[in-house]
C-alpha cells in the first residue's frame, strides 16, 4: 500500500512540474525595444540622403515581427540631435549605443548599401518573317547590417545579403510591403526590399532567439505572386473582351 501512495505522489508531482513548466513556456515575452538608425552608403552614386530611406525597408518589414517593438525613427534623431550625433549609421557602436540608452532601447540597428547595379540585357530573337527585340533591366543590391547591444556597446549581429530584382517582378516587392521607393527607382527599391526581406528574419533571431519572420514573409510573398498573376490574368481578359 505505502508503495502504492509513493507512486502516486511521484506521478502528481512530476504531472503538477510539467504543468508549471508549460505555464513558463507559453509565457509572452516582453517585446525588445530597437531602434533603427539612417542608414549611409558606400556607392558612388547613391547620396546619403538617399540612403538613409532604406531604414523605412527594414522598419516595415521587421515591424511584422514577433516580440519586437520599434522606436520612432523621428524620436531617436531628436536623440542624436541633442547629443550632436547623427543618425547615420557611420555613428560607431559605443555613440549607438549612447543615443540607445537614452530612449530606453535594447538594440540599435546600424546598416549602409555597400553596392546597387542596375543594368539591362537584351537582342534580337528571330521569328519566321519577323523579328522581336528583347530587353531585360536587372538590378543588384547589396545591404551591409549590424545590430548593437545597447548595454555592452557589443555587436551581436553582423551581416551582409544581395538582393535581386528584374523588370517583371518591378513594384511587386514594394507595392505588397507597402514601402515607397524613398528616391529609388521601382527596380532598385524591389532589389533592396528583396535584401531586406533576407537579413530581417536573421536579425529577429539574434535579438529574440526565435523567427517567425521567415514563414510569415513566405506567406506573404505567395500571397503577392498570386494576386500579381490574378491581376494579369484579368487585364488580359479585359483587353480580349474589348477586341
Amino acid at each position: 500500500m505505502k508503495k502504492i501512495l509513493c507512486c502516486l505522489m511521484l506521478v502528481l508531482f512530476a504531472s503538477s512540474a510539467w504543468a508549471i513548466d508549460i505555464d513558463f513556456d507559453t509565457e509572452e515575452q516582453e517585446p525588445v525595444r530597437l531602434g533603427i538608425m539612417n542608414f549611409t552608403s558606400k556607392v558612388y552614386n547613391v547620396p546619403d540622403g538617399m540612403a538613409a530611406g532604406i531604414s523605412e525597408f527594414f522598419a516595415t518589414v521587421l515591424y511584422k515581427a514577433d516580440n519586437i517593438k520599434l522606436f520612432e525613427r523621428s524620436r531617436l534623431a531628436d536623440i542624436a540631435s541633442e547629443l550632436k550625433l547623427g543618425m547615420s549609421g557611420l555613428v560607431d557602436p559605443t555613440s549607438a549605443a549612447a543615443i540607445g540608452k537614452i530612449a530606453g532601447l535594447q538594440y540599435i540597428l546600424l546598416g549602409s548599401i555597400t553596392n546597387l547595379s542596375h543594368g539591362a540585357s537584351g537582342g534580337v530573337v528571330p521569328v519566321p518573317f519577323v523579328a522581336f527585340a528583347v530587353n531585360t533591366q536587372k538590378a543588384k543590391a547589396e545591404l551591409d547590417v549590424r545590430v548593437i547591444d545597447v548595454e555592452t556597446s557589443e555587436i551581436v549581429f553582423a551581416g551582409r545579403e544581395t538582393g535581386e530584382s528584374s523588370k517583371s517582378s518591378t513594384g511587386l516587392f514594394t507595392s505588397w510591403f507597402g514601402v515607397s521607393d524613398v528616391g529609388f527607382d521601382g527596380i532598385e527599391a524591389d532589389a533592396i526590399l528583396n535584401a531586406t526581406v533576407k537579413l530581417a528574419p536573421a536579425i529577429q533571431k539574434a535579438i529574440t532567439g526565435r523567427d517567425t519572420l521567415t514563414s510569415q514573409l513566405e506567406k506573404e510573398l505567395k500571397k503577392a505572386s498570386k494576386s500579381s498573376k490574378t491581376s494579369s490574368k484579368t487585364k488580359s481578359t479585359s483587353k480580349k473582351s474589348k477586341k
